[in-house]
Order: structure tokens, then sequence, then C-alpha cells
């Protein structure tokens, strides 16, 4: 074949040689599991210093040994006591946080919205960035930190929003606990992140909006919170209000609109998933831009950053939650390899994301969206290969078939099929943990709500712009389009939940089990792997297949 065939990128790879040490191919998977392994023990005082030690005591012996195992063993010490040190810094209030004014009665406390306000039937509550504290003898104290904030609702008033000064007068109070024994706890879930204090307005004119400008810095931010509100008041004004708060749910991964019984269908059905922005919005979006930048015939470079930067923003209005931080950042690290001639890794650029947001804020371990989104990613990544090896075996090779064909469509939608099994397989035993629960109807409910996602979200998009400019035709797009697909799913989620043991009602596995699923998951998808790899022996495998 001519070197200048655009076949030629198919001929094989010649193998890669063997690296020294397993950290050689992949070192970012290596250090994120030692610096989460410090941050899982950083809550014990006494463990940071004695991983610091044996991180110094692996040092000496890797510089006296000069052996690349040392090497090896001081620098994930290393990252471990950065994690258990990092995890010890989050959790220990500074000398000047609010929450050392706990019981000190009524106190003025003038902060910062830091992030989306939530309206409930009478009150609303927001995450406060703490400025200053005002006592009750007027004494005006610096103070840092943050504090979950609740306020009455007051009459022809509107609610705060993101990034206003508020000024707010009642009691700083510890957290509470859980109500229900192994329920959730705000205790343990805002202490991981450093927020150690509630207040709580005692009347309905406890609060007030202040006149500031607002910070240079914030612009960003505030950006992403009009663009959030103007895409949920233009759903508003084309669809009914069920159809509209699922929209922005699908798109945006805002559940705050979605009707309860709504959202109690697609939690029963284990498609819960499809409300939160993850990477499948990412990907979408991705996709969607890309194909823009290909009409306007801008180069490959341009139009990588110019996607770096939309995903970025649309990270920033969704909310930027673990998942989907998690997916921008590894779709960025894969438009950065492209813009810098490098070929991306999706195991590093999965560890990279872990690395950074634990660094970031050592708590997001402990949330159940960031273990569901990492551990449905890692065992995709593991799995699918497998998957695609059983795919080419069994489907017509859909490589060379024209686009939408007939094998095209099959076979994507076995790739489909596949990834929503292993994404089950991956979540069921945090579910269970996190949830109580578990949908044996989850396969079938994916494999019929799904599909629709990718047009529900370009044409909500595209319908969000249109309805900025020239609502009739917004209204026709969601008239022809949006209404009947949101329909169907809420339909199809009603109907999935209706199904005898649509749900199972089960108790917390425990930790230890957990690890002992996921490690023999890894251990029966590494013995495939071998087996295919060597040409072996399974005979629903193709041989010779790479995975």
């Amino acid at each position: 074949m001519p070197s200048g065939s655009p076949y030629s990128i198919l001929r094989e790879r010649p193998p890669p040689s063997l690296p020294p040490h397993p950290l050689s191919a992949r070192p970012l998977t290596g250090i994120a599991l030692a610096f989460a392994a410090g941050v899982l023990v950083g809550g014990a005082p006494v463990l940071p210093w004695i991983w610091t030690v044996l991180a110094a005591a692996g040092a000496i012996a890797a510089v006296a040994a000069r052996r690349d195992l040392w090497r090896m063993i001081a620098l994930l010490l290393g990252f471990m006591a950065a994690g258990a040190w990092r995890q010890a810094m989050a959790i220990t209030p500074a000398p000047a946080d609010v929450s050392r004014w706990i019981g000190a009665g009524y106190v003025t406390v003038r902060g910062t919205a830091a992030g989306d306000v939530y309206s409930h039937a009478y009150t609303h509550s927001c995450l406060l960035r703490v400025e200053r504290v005002v006592l009750r003898d007027g004494s005006v104290l610096e103070a840092q930190g943050y504090v979950t904030a609740r306020l009455w609702r007051q009459q022809n008033v509107p609610p705060p929003t993101y990034g206003d000064a508020l000024e707010i007068t009642g009691r700083l109070e510890p957290l509470r606990g859980a109500r229900n024994p192994g329920g959730f706890s705000p205790d343990a879930y805002f202490r991981h992140h450093g927020v150690f204090a509630t207040l709580i307005s005692q009347r309905v004119n406890g609060w007030r909006t202040l006149p500031r400008l607002p910070a240079p810095g914030d612009w960003m931010n505030r950006l992403a919170a009009l663009c959030r509100a103007s895409f949920q008041t233009v759903m508003g004004r084309l669809l009914p209000p069920a159809e509209a708060g699922l929209l922005t749910g699908i798109a945006l991964g805002v559940e705050t609109d979605i009707p309860a019984p709504i959202q109690e269908d697609f939690t029963i059905t284990g498609t819960a998933h499809i409300l939160a922005a993850s990477g499948m919005n990412v990907a979408l979006l991705a996709i969607l831009f890309g194909l823009c930048c290909r009409l306007l015939r801008l180069s490959r470079r341009a139009s990588a950053l110019l996607t770096l930067v939309v995903l970025g923003f649309y990270t920033l209005v969704a909310g930027a939650k673990p998942s989907i931080v998690r997916a921008d950042m590894m779709a960025s690290l894969f438009l950065l390899a492209d813009l810098l001639d490098r070929e991306g890794d999706a195991p590093n650029a999965l560890a990279a994301a872990a690395l950074c947001l634990l660094a970031y804020d050592p708590g997001n371990l402990f949330d159940a969206g960031f273990q569901l989104s990492f551990a449905i990613v890692a065992c995709a990544l593991a799995a699918m290969p497998l998957w695609e090896s059983l795919q080419r075996r069994l489907l017509p090779d859909a490589r060379f078939a024209a686009p939408f064909s007939g094998v095209r469509l099959l076979s994507a939608a076995a790739g489909g099929m596949g990834l929503t099994l292993v994404a089950q397989i991956a979540a069921m035993p945090l579910t269970a943990q996190h949830f109580h629960m578990v949908s044996p109807v989850g396969l079938l409910a994916n494999a019929l709500i799904a599909p629709p996602i990718a047009l529900l979200m370009g044409g909500g998009l595209i319908a969000w712009a249109l309805g900025l400019f020239w609502m009739p035709g917004a209204q026709i797009l969601s008239a022809l389009l949006l209404h009947p697909l949101l329909a169907y799913l809420i339909g199809a989620a009603d109907a999935c939940a209706e199904l005898p043991y649509a749900s199972l009602n089960v108790a917390s596995p425990g930790w230890l089990l957990i690890a002992l699923y996921y490690a023999l998951f890894a251990l029966c998808i590494w013995q495939l792997r071998l087996q295919v790899r060597r040409g072996g022996a399974h005979p629903l495998f193709r041989r010779g297949d790479r995975v």
C-alpha cells in the first residue's frame, strides 16, 4: 500500500517495547491512586506524619539503592503523604473561620453567594462565602470560610443570585448529621468540603441584598449563571413546565425544576445519570461544535482551540460538578495533545482529571457523583475494547460502510448497548451503597431512553439560540422535535418504572465488599484481555485482536 494512501493509517503499528517499570507507560494512574489513598486516610491527625516519614525513608532508599522499584515506591509514598496533608488541611477550620462564632447568639454575616441559589416552598438556600461577622455588640470582625445559608422567602423580593453580596442576620449553628441511620449526612458532606457551620435566618426580613460592583475576576462565573438562567427562561416559554425542567436537566444538569415524580421514575429505572451533565454532554457538544468549525472551514488547530474554550465555558454553565469537570478535563487533554501533535491516552487523561479535582477539593473523593463518574469511565476504558472485539466478531465491519448505512447504525446501537451494560455493572455497587437500591430494568430503560439524548441536547441548544433572537423559529423547532421527544422520554421512564421489580431496595454492601467487587471485575477483564492479546482462547473473541 503506498504511503500516501488514505488507508495507510490502518496499517498495524509495531508493538511498543516493554517499559522499565509500570509507571513509565501511564505514570499519572499510579500517582492519582496514591493521592486518593492519602486523601482517604488523611482524616486521622497522625497519618499525614506517618506517610511523610515513610516517603522520606523511601526516598533515602531510592538514592542508596539506585533502583527504579525504590524510586517508584518513594514517588507513590510522597503522593500519599501529599494527599493526606491536603485532606487534613481541608477538614481543619482556619483560625478566622466563621464557625468559631457558633453559639455567639444572633450575628450578622456579610458575604457573597458562592453557588446556585435553590428556592423551596418557604425558603432559599445557598452556599455563602463569608467576608465579615458583626456581633451583637456591634463589633465588626474579619472572617473567612463558607456557611450554608437558609433564608426565608420575602414577598415580592426576588431570590439572590450567584455573586450577590448578602447581609444575613441569624444564628450560626453546627451542621446536622443524618436524620436516618445510614442516610445522607449533611455534616459529613460539608465537612469534607471545608464547610463547618450553617446560618439560619430567623426572620422573614432577616436578610437583604447589598449593592456592590461585581468583582473584576468574577465576570466569567456571572456570565455562566446568566446563560444558565437564560436557557431556563427560554425553555419555560417554549415547553410545559415538566418538559422544560427535564430538558434543562439533560442539557445543563440542573435538576431543581424537574417534578419529583419524573425524578423518581428516572431514579427507579437507573437512568438518573441522564439528568446530570456528564461526559456524554461534553462529547456531544464537542462533536456539534467540531461540525460547525468544519462547515466554517477552520483549521484543525483553530477548531481545537475554540472547542477548548467552548467546553470550558459549558462546564461553568453546567455548574462545574465533578462529573462534568472530569469530562471537560479529559476532552481538553486530548485537544491539547492534538494541538501539540501528540497522541492522547485515555487512562492518563482520566488520572490527570482525578488528580486535579482531588488537589483542588479532596472532599470530592467522598461524593457519590465523583465516585460514580470515575468508576463508570474507568470500567468502560477497561472493558469496552473487549466488547468491540466481540462486536467485530459477530457483526459486519462498519469501518468502511457508508455514513448512516444500516451497518453503521447497527454498529452504533451495539456499541451503545455495550457501554450501557458496562456502566450498569460499574455503577451497581455504588448505587447500592449510596441510594440503597438497584434497578433490574436499567439496561432496558437505558436502551429506550438514551438514543434521543443527542437530538435533545443539540435541539435544545439551537432552540435556545433561536429563542434569543427569533422566538417563532424556536417554537417551530420545539413543536416538531423537542416536545415529542421529551414526551417520549417521560412516558418511557414511567412505563419502565411501572414494571414489576423495576427497583429493589437493598442494604448498603459496605466498602470492603465494594472493593472486592471492583477487584474481581478488574481481574476478570485483565484475564480476558490477556487471553485475547496472546491469540487465545475464548471463542467469542477474534484471534489476534489487540485489546
